[in-house]
Protein backbone atom coordinates (compact mmCIF):
# COMPACT_ATOMS: atom_id res chain seq x y z
CA UNK A 1 0.00 0.00 0.00
CA UNK A 2 2.89 2.38 0.80
CA UNK A 3 4.32 1.77 -2.69
CA UNK A 4 1.07 2.93 -4.32
CA UNK A 5 1.05 6.14 -2.26
CA UNK A 6 4.70 6.77 -3.10
CA UNK A 7 3.91 6.50 -6.82
CA UNK A 8 0.98 8.91 -6.47
CA UNK A 9 3.20 11.44 -4.73
CA UNK A 10 6.08 11.12 -7.19
CA UNK A 11 6.62 14.70 -8.46
CA UNK A 12 7.92 13.36 -11.77
CA UNK A 13 4.38 12.16 -12.66
CA UNK A 14 3.41 15.72 -13.60
CA UNK A 15 5.98 15.96 -16.37
CA UNK A 16 6.41 14.62 -19.87
CA UNK A 17 9.92 14.38 -21.25
CA UNK A 18 10.59 14.92 -24.94
CA UNK A 19 13.33 12.53 -26.03
CA UNK A 20 14.58 10.72 -29.09
CA UNK A 21 14.53 6.98 -29.77
CA UNK A 22 17.07 5.63 -32.27
CA UNK A 23 14.34 3.51 -33.87
CA UNK A 24 11.19 5.63 -33.51
CA UNK A 25 12.49 9.21 -33.60
CA UNK A 26 11.05 11.86 -31.28
CA UNK A 27 8.95 10.43 -28.44
CA UNK A 28 7.26 11.71 -25.30
CA UNK A 29 8.05 9.76 -22.13
CA UNK A 30 6.29 9.94 -18.78
CA UNK A 31 8.54 11.61 -16.21
CA UNK A 32 8.24 8.79 -13.66
CA UNK A 33 9.77 6.37 -16.18
CA UNK A 34 12.92 8.48 -16.55
CA UNK A 35 16.05 8.21 -14.44
CA UNK A 36 18.95 10.62 -14.05
CA UNK A 37 22.18 8.68 -13.69
CA UNK A 38 25.52 10.24 -12.74
CA UNK A 39 28.71 8.60 -13.88
CA UNK A 40 32.14 9.90 -12.97
CA UNK A 41 32.11 12.54 -15.72
CA UNK A 42 28.49 13.49 -16.53
CA UNK A 43 24.77 12.90 -16.00
CA UNK A 44 22.58 10.99 -18.45
CA UNK A 45 18.82 10.61 -18.74
CA UNK A 46 17.72 6.99 -19.14
CA UNK A 47 14.23 6.34 -20.49
CA UNK A 48 12.15 3.69 -22.26
CA UNK A 49 10.64 4.50 -25.65
CA UNK A 50 6.85 4.62 -25.38
CA UNK A 51 6.46 2.97 -28.80
CA UNK A 52 9.03 0.17 -28.99
CA UNK A 53 10.09 -0.10 -25.32
CA UNK A 54 13.79 0.18 -26.15
CA UNK A 55 15.76 1.78 -23.31
CA UNK A 56 17.85 4.76 -24.41
CA UNK A 57 20.08 7.34 -22.77
CA UNK A 58 21.03 10.89 -23.59
CA UNK A 59 23.38 13.41 -21.99
CA UNK A 60 21.83 16.10 -19.83
CA UNK A 61 23.37 19.59 -20.01
CA UNK A 62 23.95 21.34 -16.67
CA UNK A 63 21.16 23.89 -17.18
CA UNK A 64 18.59 21.16 -17.91
CA UNK A 65 19.88 19.08 -15.00
CA UNK A 66 19.28 21.94 -12.57
CA UNK A 67 15.74 22.38 -13.92
CA UNK A 68 14.95 18.66 -13.62
CA UNK A 69 16.30 18.45 -10.06
CA UNK A 70 14.25 21.54 -9.14
CA UNK A 71 11.14 19.73 -10.46
CA UNK A 72 11.71 16.74 -8.18
CA UNK A 73 13.92 14.43 -10.24
CA UNK A 74 16.71 12.82 -8.26
CA UNK A 75 20.13 11.83 -9.52
CA UNK A 76 21.23 8.25 -8.96
CA UNK A 77 24.93 7.44 -8.82
CA UNK A 78 25.99 4.66 -11.15
CA UNK A 79 28.21 2.05 -9.60
CA UNK A 80 30.46 -0.34 -11.41
CA UNK A 81 29.36 -3.97 -10.97
CA UNK A 82 31.78 -5.89 -8.76
CA UNK A 83 32.30 -8.44 -11.52
CA UNK A 84 34.08 -5.79 -13.56
CA UNK A 85 36.41 -4.93 -10.67
CA UNK A 86 37.41 -8.52 -9.86
CA UNK A 87 40.72 -9.77 -11.19
CA UNK A 88 40.32 -12.16 -14.09
CA UNK A 89 43.55 -14.05 -14.68
CA UNK A 90 44.21 -14.59 -18.34
CA UNK A 91 45.81 -17.82 -19.42
CA UNK A 92 48.19 -17.95 -22.32
CA UNK A 93 46.47 -18.43 -25.68
CA UNK A 94 46.02 -21.92 -27.01
CA UNK A 95 48.61 -23.18 -29.43
CA UNK A 96 48.12 -25.72 -32.21
CA UNK A 97 49.76 -28.29 -29.91
CA UNK A 98 47.15 -27.56 -27.21
CA UNK A 99 44.35 -28.03 -29.73
CA UNK A 100 45.84 -31.31 -30.93
CA UNK A 101 46.20 -32.52 -27.31
CA UNK A 102 42.55 -31.67 -26.63
CA UNK A 103 41.42 -33.68 -29.67
CA UNK A 104 43.61 -36.61 -28.64
CA UNK A 105 42.09 -36.49 -25.14
CA UNK A 106 38.58 -36.56 -26.65
CA UNK A 107 39.53 -39.58 -28.78
CA UNK A 108 40.87 -41.43 -25.72
CA UNK A 109 37.86 -40.59 -23.53
CA UNK A 110 34.66 -42.02 -25.04
CA UNK A 111 32.57 -40.87 -22.06
CA UNK A 112 33.23 -37.19 -22.87
CA UNK A 113 32.37 -37.73 -26.53
CA UNK A 114 29.10 -39.44 -25.54
CA UNK A 115 28.20 -36.59 -23.17
CA UNK A 116 28.95 -33.95 -25.79
CA UNK A 117 26.95 -35.77 -28.44
CA UNK A 118 24.04 -36.28 -26.01
CA UNK A 119 23.90 -32.58 -25.03
CA UNK A 120 23.99 -31.49 -28.68
CA UNK A 121 20.88 -33.47 -29.64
Amino acid sequence: MGDVNARKQDPRRRYKIWASCDDCGDVVVAGELCSLIRTSSHVTLAYPCGSCGRRSVTSVPDAELEALVAKGFSVEHATTPRELCEPHPIAPPWTWDDLLSAHELLDRTPLIVALVQKSGS
